[in-house]
Formats: C-alpha cells, sequence, structure tokens
C-alpha cells in the first residue's frame, strides 16, 4: 500500500486529476450557492433606550436636514410608543412637548408630584393634569417645576400685576401733574399694593389723595369723594381709626354710582361700626 500511494503522488497524470477537481468543486459549490440566492442575515435586534418610568423605549432611525444640505441619519425617541400607565396616570404626546434630548426624556405619561411651597411651607400636589398643561400647551421646559402651591403662585402673580399698575400710575401723573384723578389713582395703587403686600409708601398715598382734593375743587363731585376714600383707607393701614370713621363718612356723602363705587361703599360701611 505504500508503494502504491507512493505511485500515486509521483504520478503526474493522477497529480493533474488532483489539481483539477478542487476548483470543480469550487465552482460546482459557487453554483449551488448562487442557485440559492444572497445568504440573508439575521434580522437586528431592536434598539431601545432602558428607563425606570417608561420601559425599554423604542428608538426609530430618522433623517436630519444639516443646515448645509447635507443629510445625518439618527434614532429619535418612537413618538407612538405607549408604555403601561400607572393608575391616575394622564398620557402624554410628546410630538407637543420641547425638550433637550441630550439632557431629559420625553413624558409618555405624567403622574401626580408631591411638593412643598417655599413660602407657606404646606405641601401641595404638582398634578398631572396642570403638568400636561404646562409641558405640552405652555411648552415649558422640562427643567420648570412649581416651588409654590397655587395660592401663592396666584398671590404672587396679583403682586406683580400690582406693582405694574404702581409703575403706570406713577407714569400717568408725571404726565398729568394736575389731574386729579391721576393723583386719585396714585393713592389707589399704593393702598391696594400695601394691602397684598406691605409694600408701599403710605405716606405718598395720603399726600397725593389730599392733593387730589384740592385739585377737585374745580372737577367733578366724584372725584373729590374718591380723594377722601383713599385717606381713609391709609389711616386705616396706619392703625389710625380715629380718622377712618369721619373720612369714610364724608366719601358715602359723596354722590356717584357704578359697580366700582358699590365695591368702594361696601369695604367703606365694614369700617364704619370700629371709628
Amino acid at each position: 500500500m505504500r508503494n502504491s500511494a507512493r505511485r500515486g503522488l509521483d504520478d503526474p497524470v493522477a497529480h493533474q486529476h488532483r489539481t483539477q477537481s478542487k476548483p470543480r468543486r469550487q465552482q460546482r459549490r459557487g453554483a449551488a450557492r448562487a442557485d440559492k440566492g444572497p445568504k440573508v442575515l439575521s434580522s437586528e435586534r431592536p434598539v431601545v433606550f432602558p428607563h425606570p418610568t417608561f420601559g425599554e423605549i423604542p428608538m426609530v432611525p430618522i433623517s436630519v436636514v444639516q443646515p448645509d444640505g447635507s443629510v445625518r441619519e439618527g434614532r429619535d425617541f418612537d413618538p407612538d410608543y405607549q408604555p403601561i400607565m400607572p393608575t391616575g396616570a394622564v398620557r402624554g404626546d410628546i410630538r407637543r412637548q420641547e425638550f433637550c434630548r441630550m439632557c431629559h426624556v420625553p413624558r409618555y405619561f405624567y403622574v401626580d408630584i408631591p411638593r412643598r411651597c417655599v413660602e407657606c411651607r404646606e405641601p401641595f400636589v404638582f398634578s398631572a393634569k396642570e403638568q400636561k398643561h404646562w409641558f405640552e400647551a405652555l411648552k415649558f421646559h422640562f427643567d420648570s417645576i412649581p416651588i409654590r402651591c397655587v395660592a401663592c403662585r396666584r398671590k404672587k402673580r396679583s403682586d406683580k400685576a400690582l406693582g405694574l399698575e404702581l409703575s403706570a400710575a406713577k407714569r400717568r401723573l408725571r404726565d398729568a401733574p394736575e389731574s386729579p384723578a391721576a393723583h386719585v389713582a396714585l393713592a389707589e395703587a399704593i393702598v391696594r399694593l400695601h394691602q397684598r403686600s406691605g409694600q408701599g409708601k403710605l405716606a405718598e398715598a395720603l399726600a397725593v389723595a389730599r392733593k387730589a382734593r384740592r385739585l377737585s375743587k374745580d372737577h367733578a363731585a366724584g372725584e373729590l369723594s374718591e380723594s377722601y376714600y383713599w385717606e381713609a383707607a391709609c389711616q386705616a393701614l396706619l392703625g389710625k381709626s380715629a380718622l377712618v370713621h369721619g373720612l369714610y363718612a364724608r366719601f358715602l356723602d359723596g354722590p356717584g354710582g357704578g359697580k366700582r363705587r358699590a365695591t368702594l361703599v361696601r369695604e367703606a360701611k365694614a369700617w364704619l361700626p370700629l371709628g
């Protein structure tokens, strides 16, 4: 057997047969593979962003057009993803949310968040419905969170509005220094701000109310009457109740009507028994 094997190796015909058969076998394999078509790779696993609240968020492919006109391929949070929501949650619409994708994850739903007011120190709830309004209707950034309860927020907005009214009243008085109505308006703005926040110079309010009365001698009797009201309000805030009764009584004796005067009349009458 060793001789026959040896002859096979030394035989040029056998060697030629062996060298030719290998390419033929490769050709046959190639032809068989071609008949089967291209090799199909296994499908890619879906790309997800794991999140402790919203679960595995699918990341979908997107194309972004750059300023130079080129197109950049990337991935973004799936806007149609709907994770299972806890009881009481409100579904979010991430298409209406504006947020930094490098810093935040979209809000697929909202849940009530307990907080404590920095002013009154009382606990309050940043409700799921209010969050949806903040981040989808008002387009607030996700870093925006309430630090005050609803009551303190309303008070702060009122304080701001009163401050703006005070500034407007002072501008009006500068433009019309001889107008009784401008003096009355400034006295009112100062008193209202002081009633709300304790701010505002009551001495200035007293001065402009009295000057309004001096200027009102040749004007409508209603302006003269209202100057007594705001002077009385100043004296009440200063704790001089002995003067309040007489000033409010003079206001009530004056002419005029309408919703504004009716409101002032109710406030004045509330003071009269204490005079």
